[in-house]
């Protein structure tokens, strides 16, 4: 038996255990018969938990006159104001049948050439006078004609963009940028796709090669917009900053000028750099040496998360990592630190918050390297 597969199941079997309202997602209705078919008795999906303290499993207390946390708050206000800047302009996914692609194999003639690009002009005429649907059947009788030629799918895309449908975009950017992988214009409309879905990280690396290729203000200034999302920051436990970009995480490496240096956290076998100028993406970074890890990434922001709560709520430990696993990709279940080196995080941070220094904890333990 695959032994990753083993460890992604026995990161899920944890994650459920602390986080039983997952067993409870729409999604998981084959796992919830499944379970019952076997015997098993599901936990209510609004459980009440009994455990008032820092322990992940004991009794529940004797007196409720006592309880070692105070009973948890709400989520912070700033929390929701930061969502609602990150969700700002994104919309909805298209889920329209996949568009007609033409047939690359077809024998295009020069007569075909031609009726192509009068296409092309008449759809060009028709973007001008306002009328998409009209712009939209003229590219793809163009593209029909003539499938090999990659500005007519970014072209059509440019159109899907603003139609509001994004994911047809991206289908006509990905036969596009297929044909001819030197064109921008393919990687600046499908940047754009990706930045109304929310797709922060994809949207920059798109508009920044989009950039590399053939500068563009009006991609150069959508890239400026994208990038802090698509960036975050989280603390190490010596309290450094650790840098989060496209899969990766960079730990700090020097400044100079003005510009900080980071270095892929790799760095024993990776030579990938990336700058930053007040934390924004200062030029392209450089290649790594191996694949992005995006669960590792999303380990880190979820306890980077917890953390924050943690310091700034008196949010009870399990119902922190309630809130911020509720959404926890299952795929990365299998990166995500034991319930039990989560609540003692949890406990570290807070005593750091109280004026502790977070090395005279992590000096001897084990789980720091997991965590962080």
């Amino acid at each position: 038996m695959d032994s990753r597969k083993v460890a992604e199941l026995k990161g899920f079997v944890q994650l459920c255990e602390s986080n039983p309202a997952i067993l409870h997602l729409p999604e998981m209705a084959f796992f919830r018969t499944w379970l019952q078919s076997m015997g098993a008795k599901l936990p209510p999906s609004s459980p009440k938990s009994h455990c008032q303290g820092e322990c992940p499993c004991g009794p529940p207390p004797k007196s409720k006159a006592s309880p070692t946390e105070p009973p948890p708050s709400a989520t912070p206000e700033s929390d929701e104001s930061e969502l609602e800047e990150d969700l700002e302009g994104v919309i909805e996914p298209d889920t329209d049948e996949p568009q007609e692609m033409g047939d690359p194999d077809v024998e295009v003639t020069e007569e075909m050439m031609d009726m192509a690009n009068d296409k092309k002009i008449q759809a060009i005429d028709a973007l001008g006078e306002g009328d998409l649907q009209k712009a939209l059947t003229l590219f793809t009788e163009a593209i029909k004609l003539n499938p090999c030629v990659a500005i007519m799918y970014a072209k059509r895309a440019s159109v899907y963009i603003q139609m509001q449908k994004p994911n047809a975009a991206i289908r006509d950017c990905d036969r596009a940028i297929q044909i001819n992988p030197d064109s921008a214009q393919p990687y600046k409309w499908r940047g754009k796709a990706h930045r109304l879905l929310g797709h922060w990280e994809d949207a920059a690396r798109d508009l920044a090669t989009a950039c590399k290729l053939d500068y563009d203000d009006d991609a150069n200034a959508l890239q400026k917009e994208v990038q802090p999302k698509a960036m975050e920051f989280t603390v190490t436990k010596r309290g450094g900053r650790k840098l989060l970009y496209n899969g990766y995480a960079y730990t700090f490496d020097r400044m100079k000028d003005g510009i900080t240096y980071w270095r892929c956290e790799e760095r024993g076998r990776c030579g990938g750099r990336l700058k930053t100028v007040n934390d924004i993406l200062h030029g392209v970074p450089l290649t790594h040496s191996h694949r992005p890890d995006p669960s590792r990434v999303v380990v880190l922001k979820t306890v980077q998360k917890m953390k924050e709560r943690a310091s700034n709520t008196g949010e009870i430990t399990s119902s922190i990592i309630q809130n911020c696993t509720s959404n926890f990709p299952l795929e990365a279940t299998g990166s995500l630190p034991k319930k039990e080196s989560l609540y003692r995080m949890i406990r570290r941070q807070r005593k750091f918050t109280d004026g502790t220094k977070m090395t005279d904890y992590f000096g001897s333990c084990e789980e720091g390297r997991d965590l962080f």
